[in-house]
This record gives structure tokens, C-alpha cells and sequence, in this order.
């Protein structure tokens, strides 16, 4: 009862890849610049619009995208796809700490969870009639027309925004406007809320009979290797339609308690094991419920759940007005076709010049009997406070000029916060890849991205960063190896096909990043079980990290040339496709990446830990320091090699690989070497759009696996090494590092390609160089097609924030925190956790950490010794290095504030 109160051998091969308008006007350049002392304040900046519509300021005061497009009339609307299918639809996320939603372009909105296993809530299925839902049908008695921009009236008025954290909707048709705010509360529950606005702008009332329509339609996201239709476009759908039978294996009931809605689906053989599964054997309940407040022009209500008796005529236009059965419980409905739907029925009298608010609530709880809904969203400023909120975690950054940055880091920090999952086995959240590989695939990870995704969150929301790094501890198996990816909730990916190398490395880094940054040392004494062991072992998470570093050396191993192995790829589960010999490499081969990475943060590693173990510290110095001189053979003059083929041969020295480049840049090698491999770097492979991860590409690797030359890992652009790029580079050179920040933006995506969809407001972990074939879109192989689901995929949002707080210069270490920013500019960066501003004469900053009562050391570059220093408001002593930097002490409290005059 809800209580109202104060989220084929060759062919399988393929898959260690997956994881891996007329209304348009050119807006480009005009653009007001913000302002540097309150870089929460938005301008009007249309640059990077694309021709879907352009960026605007919301009434809210924040970044949004309207969406302008006429997709049905513009062959611009048309996508690529393996599946080769006329594909219009374009799609937003909106999202919490839990859930997520897909809303359209089409106006429809699908619920996604990972709550019990991956599924959707309401897939959109318009052969089953199954609609999604998020809309809404208007009947004044004598005809009855749909919100939906899909299923609009001819000539009415349409309106369409893609905002942070919600999905805005208006149609204007008969003297009626109906506004439909569709969004989620900002907290950790499965909820999307509904606003609507219905206003008369005729000279007569209006008598309406209300229908607020969303659907019923569980689709589990059983997993699959292959999902490209590159081989045989017919095997997507064969997925889909594999995964829509399983739906066979359950019953659904409706029925009403007080003013909910409900349906239950349950399985014909109920299912109840402890065990983490594959897909959710108990769905959840759905619900449907009003949650504003009735008023004396409100006649009568009730809900409708028979989906096909209200499309009588099978048309989802027109649904039938003579269908009067209201609160009808129905049970024993078979699953197959998903045949229930939640729709409230009211009938209201709107009088001229006047507007009526309505607010819904629909979601799932897995406890029909303790439905819990917070009083304040039933209150009429749960919109603006859901919003006021989400300005709080946002990240916030402002320049002089290039001013359409200061709109999309805000955005890139939503999208990352609204692709948290809650994972119900482990009771952890865990931000998600997404994209093809989770929903197409119907996996998650790999672990490397989740360790990206924590770096940027470090600042962000350093309590979800901490539970990703719980999230791949828990997943670990007690020998040491981390599941290449998972399932369900959460089943690991033990697939003998892939067994990458770079996993450890990732998650040393991770850790230590995260160590640094909150400054909670104490994480590394708590317990966190194995994922093969007792809930209540001892293991710690330095054990973790010890371990890891023990897999790292002893299991996955170094090769005869000194580097870490291969195995079946690191950080590029393709690299084993330019090998002359496969198994030779997955054997024997070492990879440059590898050994690069992990000399570039092994020392941060031994400063971390070694307050806890001396002599674990001392071990992995003298590894690192093994690790510099085999890695350092490796030049061949121009470049490093990507490693060595197991078999005597040279990986890389025909062609330059990005990936141990850019680590070695960070990691500071040679110094004479150093600028000569970045003249090869900005020689071989940046392009307008950014770097390519090789040059040139392959042949023979495109014979292999399908990948067109320039696109994937062969030749493609990736934002995850771009990003690391833009860093090296701020090592040496922050005019190179700050062009390839913007290079890398979404904004010069969507000027570069304007014509393409994604690339807008979200994008792949990929996109095909400007010389390939189909510059600018996302790629297709045997096993995935990024294509297919070419948005939602972390990697391009977590990847700029992570480049901006080191261009910015923050480096955390064990002493504290050293800002060294390498911005060719004044600037304000407001992260929730941390901010650094530079104007003018002064330096200012904040800083939020978990630790308190240890005193720790800030660092900062200035142009001159200062003449004074204050932390929280008092002057304090510092001192000033022959380097420019000015450097004092202090104690950790809740927040630390800083001015440097």
C-alpha cells in the first residue's frame, strides 16, 4: 500500500570488442561568454547545435537541447545501422542514483533498471502495441488525439526539450495546450515523475476526458555475443525477439489499491534462490499513481489496464472512447505480448484563459505493501527542487572565451551521475558503460571503464566513485582475477576467450586516485569480500590491492623482454588482430601499454600504501623501476613500440599505436625523447576531431574483423585515450593540451558532423576518423556495432572531466593536493568536492574530503610569491619555491577554503 511521508569460433572472437531540419539555423559562433566569477551562470551558446536544434538556457537557468529536427520529413534523421533499417528515433537520457530513462524524440519515454538483472520496464514495442508510455491521450467528446509526438494531430504545435534531468514536451492543437515535464527525483529511488499542464486558451471551457498512458512491458536483457547485423542483419531482431518470449514464463495481474495502480508479473513457477541471476525471475510490481491534489472540477477518475481492449482498433492514435471500464481487475493474464498497461482516466472542465496541474508517479518496488514516496513530491515545487538539487552535484567551469565548455562539462557531469545503477546483490551502485555493449549485449564493464568513471567521479561524488571500487572488489574472484565483464546482478563474464591483461593496473589506479583525493586512508583497512568467498571473510582492501599487484606480476606476468604480457589484450581487446601470429601474442606477447601504465602509477601506489607495509612499498618500486628500463628499449626513434608479439617480433614499429605513448608521456621517460614522440604523435595521428588510436590502419585487420580502416581500434578515435592524451600533453605544453581538450569536445563532434545525431548531446566510446570511409559515426564489427546504440556509452562524458581536473593541474599525492593548472587562460572550476579558481592576481579554492584531523600539504603555482595566504579566513604561514610554488599546511576539516593574494 503506498505510504506517503514526510535504476559463432572466429565470430566469438569478436566479442572482446564490445566491452571495449528546416527548423535549423547555423548558430556556430555566437556565443556570450560567461562569467568567470560564477561559472553556475549560463549564456546562450548555440556553437556545437548540429542540425537537430540548438542549445538554449533553460527556464531554469541551466544547459538544455531543443529539439527541433522534423525527423519524419528530413533525410538527415536517417542513421547507419547493421541492421539496415530506417532508423528516425533519437533519444535522451534522463536518469537518478538508480534507474534511468530513455526519452524520444517520438515522445515516449522507457524505463531502465539493473535492479535484479538488466531490463527495461516499459520497452516500446509498437507491433505489440506496447507504446512505452510518458504521454498522454486528450478526448474533449468529439474526437481524441495523442501528446505524443509520434501519434500528434496533424497541424498542431510541438515542442520538444532534452534538459538535465528531464524530458519537456508541448503540443498546441484545438484551443488546448497540454506541457509534460517528464523527470526523475534526485535520489536513490525507481521513480519517474510526470508534470502536466493543461491550459485553455479558448474563449469557452473545456470539458476533457484525461488519459495518462505508460506502459507495461518487461524486456530482459538476456545477454548475447553477437548483436551486429554486419554478418547477417537479421540477427539484432533475433535477439530482441529471443528476448521478448522469455516473457512466456510469467503471468500478469492488475488491480487497484486506494489511489495506486498496480501490475504484478510473476512466473508461472516461481523462482526464489538467493543467487545473483542472469535476469530478474521475480519482476518487480509496476505502478501508476496521481500525486496531485483533487479539486471540485475533477468528476471522476479511474485506471484502465487493458492495453488491447483500449486500442480496439489496433491503431495507437486512437484508442477507444467507449471503453468505460475503470479499476477492472484482470489476473491471469498471460505474459507473452505483455498485454497490461497503466492508464489513469479523469475527466476535468478547464475554463477559458485557466490551466489545471496534474502530477503522476510511475515506477516499480519490489514491496507493493511499503510503496514509499516522499510527501515533498506531492508538493507543486518538486520540479524546481529536483533541479535546485541536481545544480548542487553538477560540475561547473568557466574561461574568457570558449564559452560553450561552460555548458558542456555541467552536462557531461549529468550524464555520468545519471548512469548510476543500484545493483541489489552487492546493495552498491555502479555507473555503467551503457551503449551497445549493455544494451545490446546485455553486458556490463569492462572493469577498466568502471575504474575510468571513478577517477572522474573522484571530485564529482567521491561516495559513488568509492562504491564503483567496491563494485569490482566484490566482483573479484580470491585468485585474483577481475571478470572481464557481468550480467544480470551480477554474474561475472567468465568468458576463457577473453582474459585481458591491463585489469589490475586499472584498478591500482583507481584506487589510488580515489586514496588521494578524499584522503580516506581508512578505506583501505575495510573488509570487502571476494566475490567466490563469505560474505563475512577478512579480507581487506589493501588485500585487494596486494593481490592485484601479485596478478599483475605473477599471473599475467612479464615476458622475456621485460614488459607485462598481453594475454588476450590490454587496454585494446582488438590488439591481438595486428599480430602476425594470434595465439603467439595471447601466449607470449608484452605489451608497451601495459608497462607504461603501470610505470606511470606504481609510485603513487607505494605512497599510498606504504604508511601500512614498508617493505610491500619497497617491492613495488623495485618492480616499477625494472619495468622503466625493459619499457625503455622499446624506442625505435620515433615512437615506443606497442609491445612485442611473443615470437621475437616488434608490435608497432611500421605503425604508431596512441595507447603507450600517452603513458609514457605521463610517466615522464626520457626527456629528450619526449618531444619527439609527441612531433609523431601531432605528425601521425591527430586529426580535427582528435587522435586516432593508430596510423595507419590495417588491412588485414579489417579482413578479420570487419572494421572499416579509420574506425574502432583500428584507427578510430576514443575518447578514453584521447583524454589521457590532453593530459600528457599538459606535461609539456598546455597550448597542445587545451587543443586537444576542445578537439575532443562534443560541440566540435557536432560542427565537425552536423548532420549526425549523436556526437550532440551524448555519443559511443568511438567514433570513425575523418579518413575513413564513414567519417564521424560510430563503428560496426562482427560482434558489436557501436552504431546501433550510438549513445549513452559514459565513456564520452566521464572522459572530458577527467582531462579538465588535470589540465587544471590537480594532483593528489600523499603529502595532499599540488595545483599546477596547465589552462592557457584565467579560469573557475566548481567541482561538488573541490574548486580552484585563477584570476587576475588572485588564487582561490575549496576542498571537501573525507579524511579529517590529518594535515596535509596544498601546493600551487603562481606567477609571484604571494602576499598572503589564508585558509578558512585566517592568514597562515607558507612557503614559496624556487619552482613558483607557493605551498602551506593545514588541518582537515569538513571544507577548506583558501585565498592567495
Amino acid at each position: 500500500m503506498i505510504k506517503m511521508k514526510s535504476s559463432d569460433e572466429i565470430v566469438l572472437l569478436f566479442f572482446v570488442f564490445f566491452l571495449s531540419c528546416s527548423a535549423y539555423e547555423k548558430y556556430s559562433g555566437i556565443c556570450k561568454n560567461g562569467d568567470l566569477n560564477v561559472p553556475e551562470r549560463f549564456h546562450d551558446c548555440s556553437y556545437g547545435s548540429g542540425k537537430f536544434g540548438r542549445w538554449i538556457v533553460d527556464e531554469f537557468g541551466l544547459p538544455a537541447y531543443e529539439y527541433t529536427l522534423s525527423q519524419e520529413k528530413e533525410d538527415i534523421a536517417l542513421w547507419w545501422n547493421s541492421e539496415q533499417k530506417e532508423r528516425r528515433e533519437h533519444w535522451h537520457q534522463i536518469g537518478n542514483l538508480r534507474i534511468s530513462a530513455t526519452a524520444y524524440n517520438y515522445g515516449y519515454v522507457q524505463l531502465f533498471t539493473q535492479e535484479g538483472g538488466f531490463k527495461w520496464i516499459n520497452y516500446y514495442d509498437e507491433d505489440e502495441l506496447n507504446l512505452g508510455g510518458g504521454f498522454s491521450f486528450i478526448e474533449n467528446g468529439e474526437k481524441i488525439w495523442s501528446t505524443a509526438y509520434k501519434y500528434r494531430p496533424k497541424n498542431s504545435k510541438t515542442t520538444r526539450i532534452f534538459g538535465i534531468n528531464y524530458f519537456f514536451s508541448e503540443i498546441e492543437y484545438d484551443n488546448i495546450i497540454v506541457s509534460r515535464y517528464v523527470y526523475t527525483p534526485d535520489e536513490d529511488i525507481p521513480i519517474i515523475l510526470t508534470d502536466i499542464k493543461i491550459e485553455n486558451i479558448g474563449k469557452t471551457p473545456v470539458e476533457i476526458s484525461y488519459y495518462e498512458y505508460w506502459d507495461v512491458n518487461f524486456h530482459h536483457i538476456i545477454p548475447f555475443l553477437i548483436t551486429s547485423g554486419l554478418l547477417d542483419k537479421s540477427i539484432p531482431k533475433q535477439n530482441e525477439e529471443k528476448r521478448k518470449k522469455y516473457n512466456e514464463n510469467f503471468l500478469q495481474e492488475a488491480y487497484v489499491v486506494e489511489n495506486l495502480a498496480v501490475v504484478r508479473t510473476y512466473s508461472k513457477k516461481p523462482i526464489t534462490d538467493g543467487f545473483p541471476v542472469e535476469y530478474d525471475k521475480n519482476p518487480p510490481y509496476v505502478f501508476l499513481t496521481y500525486l496531485d491534489q483533487w479539486n471540485d472540477n475533477i468528476e471522476n477518475h479511474g485506471y484502465i489496464f487493458d492495453q488491447r481492449e483500449f486500442f480496439q482498433n489496433g491503431d495507437p492514435k486512437i484508442p477507444s472512447t467507449s471503453y468505460e471500464k475503470l479499476n477492472e481487475e484482470l489476473s491471469n493474464v498471460e505474459g507473452l505480448g505483455q498485454k497490461l498497461a497503466l492508464i489513469h482516466k479523469r475527466k476535468i472542465v478547464v475554463e477559458p484563459r485557466k490551466a489545471i496541474n496534474m502530477r503522476y508517479a510511475y515506477g516499480y518496488t519490489y514491496n507493493v505493501d511499503n510503496l514509499f514516496i516522499p510527501q515533498k513530491y506531492a508538493e507543486n515545487n518538486a520540479l524546481e527542487e529536483v533541479i535546485d538539487s541536481w545544480k548542487e552535484r553538477l560540475a561547473y567551469f568557466a574561461t574568457p572565451s570558449d564559452s560553450y565548455l561552460q555548458r558542456e562539462i555541467a552536462w557531461h557531469s549529468y550524464y555520468i551521475l545519471s548512469s548510476s545503477y543500484y545493483r541489489k546483490y552487492f546493495d552498491l551502485h555502479v555507473v555503467s558503460q551503457g551503449g551497445s555493449y549493455l544494451f545490446m549485449h546485455g553486458y556490463d564493464g569492462a572493469p577498466r571503464d568502471y575504474c575510468i568513471f571513478s577517477v572522474s567521479l573522484n571530485y564529482i561524488d567521491p561516495k559513488l566513485s568509492k562504491e564503483i571500487l567496491k563494485f569490482i572488489m566484490m566482483s573479484t574472484y580470491k585468485n585474483g582475477e577481475i571478470p572481464y565483464a557481468n550480467y544480470g546482478d551480477v554474474v561475472p563474464a567468465r568468458i576463457d576467450l577473453v582474459r585481458p591483461s591491463d585489469l589490475d593496473i586499472f584498478f591500482l589506479w583507481a584506487i589510488v586516485e580515489y586514496v588521494f583525493s578524499s584522503r580516506d586512508f581508512d578505506f583501505l583497512k575495510e573488509k570487502v569480500p571476494f566475490y567466490d568467498s563469505d560474505a563475512d571473510e577478512n579480507s581487506t582492501v589493501l588485500d585487494h590491492i596486494k593481490l592485484s599487484f601479485r596478478h599483475l606480476f605473477d599471473v599475467v606476468g612479464v615476458g622475456e623482454n621485460g614488459l607485462i604480457k598481453f594475454r588476450t589484450g590490454d587496454w585494446s581487446d582488438g590488439i591481438r588482430f595486428f599480430a602476425h601470429n594470434i595465439e603467439s601474442l595471447e601466449e607470449n606477447g608484452e605489451s608497451g601499454f601495459n608497462t607504461a601504465f603501470a610505470i606511470a602509477i606504481l609510485p603513487k601506489v607505494a605512497d599510498m600504501v606504504r604508511r601500512f607495509d614498508h617493505s610491500f612499498a619497497d617491492e613495488i618500486l623495485k618492480k616499477t623501476s625494472e619495468l622503466r628500463s625493459a619499457f625503455e628499449n622499446t624506442w625505435n626513434g620515433k615512437w615506443y613500440l606497442r609491445g612485442m608479439e611473443g615470437n621475437g617480433k616488434p608490435l608497432g614499429d611500421d605503425r604508431i599505436f596512441l595507447e603507450p605513448q600517452v603513458w609514457a608521456l605521463i610517466a615522464s621517460l626520457q626527456g629528450d625523447r619526449m618531444r619527439t614522440l609527441i612531433g609523431s604523435i601531432r605528425s601521425y595521428l591527430e586529426t580535427p576531431l582528435g587522435a586516432m588510436i593508430v596510423y595507419p590502419p590495417s588491412d588485414e585487420v579489417e579482413k578479420r574483423t570487419g572494421l572499416l580502416l579509420g574506425t574502432d581500434v583500428n584507427g578510430g578515435i576514443w575518447p578514453a585515450i584521447n583524454s589521457l592524451l590532453t593530459w600528457a600533453y599538459s606535461l609539456y605544453d598546455k597550448n597542445l593540451a587545451w587543443e586537444s581538450f576542445k578537439k575532443n569536445t562534443l560541440a566540435n563532434h557536432a560542427e565537425l558532423y552536423p548532420n549526425i545525431w549523436y556526437g550532440i548531446w551524448s555519443g559511443p566510446d568511438s567514433y570513425n576518423s575523418p579518413n575513413s570511409s564513414r567519417p564521424g559515426e560510430a563503428a560496426a564489427q562482427y560482434a558489436t556495432s557501436l552504431a546501433d546504440f550510438p549513445v549513452m556509452n559514459v565513456n564520452s562524458h566521464a572522459n572530458p572531466i577527467l582531462a579538465l581536473v588535470k589540465i587544471a593541474g590537480i594532483e593528489a599525492n600523499s603529502e595532499g593536493i599540488r595545483i599546477s593548472p596547465k589552462i592557457p587562460s584565467d579560469f573557475n572550476l566548481k567541482l561538488p568536492y573541490f574548486g580552484v579558481k585563477y584570476v587576475s592576481d588572485k588564487i582561490q579554492g575549496y576542498y571537501k574530503a573525507k579524511g579529517t584531523g590529518e594535515k596535509i600539504k596544498i601546493s600551487v603555482r603562481t606567477s609571484k610569491t604571494p602576499k598572503e595566504v589564508r585558509v578558512n579566513g585566517k592568514q597562515v604561514s607558507f612557503e614559496m619555491s624556487e619552482k613558483g610554488e607557493v605551498s602551506f599546511m593545514f588541518e582537515l576539516s569538513d571544507i577548506l577554503t583558501w585565498e592567495i593574494y
